[in-house]
């Protein structure tokens, strides 16, 4: 398997969190350049160590069939 791209993107402000006023967290998945699926967490009250959890979860947004699901405390993505 390849990389689509050629480092990961990293957010400076998770060094610097618990100074912020978080309101929401996106986390993104891209295929190439173009933007593929989406998760936005609540991130109010979080800390940078627990804003993925499922119930925190506000919208999923997935193209191609894919749906965000839940096992036990896992999150994925997946064809139905």
């Amino acid at each position: 398997m390849s990389r689509s791209l050629s480092n990961h993107y990293r957010d400076p402000a998770l060094d610097t969190w618990n100074n912020l006023a978080i309101k929401y967290v996106k986390f993104a998945l891209y295929k190439g350049n173009r933007e593929v699926a989406y998760v936005i967490f609540n991130g109010s009250g979080s800390s940078n160590l627990d804003w993925f959890t499922y119930s925190r979860v506000l919208l999923s947004f997935c193209q191609a069939g894919l749906v965000l699901r839940r096992k036990d405390n896992i999150m994925y993505f997946r064809y139905p």
